[in-house]
């Protein structure tokens, strides 16, 4: 019994605050059921003449206990020895006065937002891209499904004839847009649906979904900038269904249609802010609670997107929003109006984006059908795409400039035919590439090149050949 209580000694002695190996504090009071020791004695001696009591137990250079080599043997282990701990009285340890840490806060998502399983990472800058065509005729001359992907090498050479075909909905002009990753891409289709593929890791093609029908009538699809979800735009008045739709993006490229997000009236287009700051700008009648007049809406995105403030872009509100292109610096909208028969003619509105919201700027008339905008990563310049003009327009201003004006230039230099019947337009906006602009016309692509120095160059369209089945639709290219 006695060398228990010098075990309990010991560990009074020791202050209760752990065994410097991990283990932690066993509190005030030692539970009855303490573990055999192991063989190793302690003795209580008769109190010294100095009237101290001792033990045969000293202490090693590194601080550990050890026990005196003259002591007696240990004790065997036996059925007593819970009952020995029990009999231990409780034991006053010394409050512990332990450090206040003062720890950053944590920047965790709310509980409400999901992360990601799989997270869209951006795929290298510089490699060799996949751009996606879709063919909306037959041979015949009927209508058609069929697409294709056609290689864009890393030093901006399109791979022509056509590769393997893969089926869809019929998709007669628009976009592709591509999760960051490049792995899926999604279009709106004539028949109110959207076909969804991924681009497999050999080149090959997987379609998900040949047509997927969700709650809305998909005019657009805008990729989010993070790739888990994209953003279905229903250009129609409110009580028909227009707004912003939100559609999930699984691992596997199978949409998930998650409704209304934002209720509006004519959303024609949205572009996100290349600053990173999950703002985005909307072209829209209305939009949730700000009453018609303004066009142009900035709003913060996330789960539940909110106004930060709006604008009248253009002077009337005739304008058919066909396009729209954000500013390498985030400073400008610009958007193009191709209203055929609002007699104010077609134009390109320019709005100022600031902190607080956005500010009419500048109105470039005549732009005849500015049916595709494309801004250059560098800045200072962008090309309107005139569709009935059969033409490229390079639109430039000061970017350094505290309030730069914008003017429409004169056309490059065509490289080949002129464009013919040219649509939407698509940027690569990272890497050697940066600055191309890809461009569908009627039966081929386009490329322009969008310099550092402000220029535009065009560099001839790769053609598909000739027959009704090589006309060209949506257009769409690997970020």
């Amino acid at each position: 019994m006695a060398r228990w209580l010098a075990f309990a000694a010991v560990l009074a002695g020791c202050g209760g605050g752990g065994s410097g190996r991990g283990g932690a504090d066993p509190g005030p009071d030692l539970p009855a059921d303490v573990p055999a020791i192991p063989d190793v004695a302690y003795d209580v001696a008769a109190p010294d003449p100095a009237g101290d009591a001792s033990t045969d137990v000293a202490a090693d250079p590194a601080g550990d206990v050890v026990p005196d080599p003259q002591s007696d043997p240990a004790p065997e282990a036996g059925p007593d020895a819970a009952a020995d701990a029990a009999d231990l009285p409780p034991q006053d340890l010394p409050p512990q006065d332990l450090p206040t840490l003062d720890l950053p806060p944590h920047d965790l998502p709310p509980q409400d937002v999901p992360i990601s399983p799989c997270p869209r990472l951006p795929a290298p800058q510089d490699r060799d891209r996949k751009v996606a065509v879709s063919h909306p005729y037959a041979a015949d001359g009927g209508k058609g499904d069929a697409w294709e992907l056609v290689d864009l090498s890393e030093d901006g050479q399109l791979t022509l004839p056509k590769g393997p075909l893969f089926h869809m909905g019929r998709a007669g002009m628009g976009d592709v847009v591509f999760t960051p990753d490049g792995e899926v891409g999604i279009a709106a289709q004539d028949d109110a649906t959207l076909g969804v593929f991924r681009v497999l890791a050999d080149g090959s093609v997987e379609v998900v979904h040949a047509a997927f029908q969700g709650s809305f009538y998909p005019a657009r699809v805008v990729m989010d900038p993070a790739g888990d979800v994209a953003w279905v735009l229903d250009s129609q008045w409110r009580n028909n269904g227009g707004g912003v739709y939100r559609v999930r993006i699984g691992c596997d490229g199978k949409l998930t249609d998650d409704g209304i997000v934002v209720p509006a009236k004519l959303p024609y287009a949205l572009a996100f802010l290349p600053d990173g700051s999950g703002r985005g700008v909307l072209a829209a009648k209305d939009v949730l609670d700000v009453p018609g007049g303004k066009d142009f809406h900035l709003l913060q995105w996330g789960a539940t997107p909110s106004v930060i403030g709006s604008a009248a872009g253009f002077p009337d509100t005739d304008a058919i929003i066909a396009s729209l292109a954000v500013s390498a610096d985030s400073r400008f909208v610009l958007a193009g109006d191709n209203a055929e028969f609002s007699g104010t003619g077609n134009r390109v509105a320019v709005v100022g984006i600031g902190a607080s919201g956005l500010s009419a700027h500048q109105v470039l008339s005549p732009v005849e059908d500015p049916i595709g905008l494309a801004a250059s990563p560098f800045g200072g310049v962008a090309i309107a795409v005139s569709g009935y003009g059969n033409a490229v327009l390079p639109i430039t201003w000061d970017a350094a400039a505290p309030d730069p004006v914008f003017a429409v230039g004169a056309e490059p230099q065509y490289e080949g035919k002129r464009p013919q019947l040219p649509g939407n337009a698509v940027t690569i906006t990272r890497g050697k590439l940066a600055g191309r602009v890809l461009i569908g016309e009627l039966s081929g692509v386009r490329q322009v090149a969008l310099a550092g120095d402000g220029s535009v160059t065009d560099l001839g369209a790769a053609d598909f050949g000739e027959g009704l089945e090589n006309m060209v639709g949506a257009v769409g290219v690997q970020p």
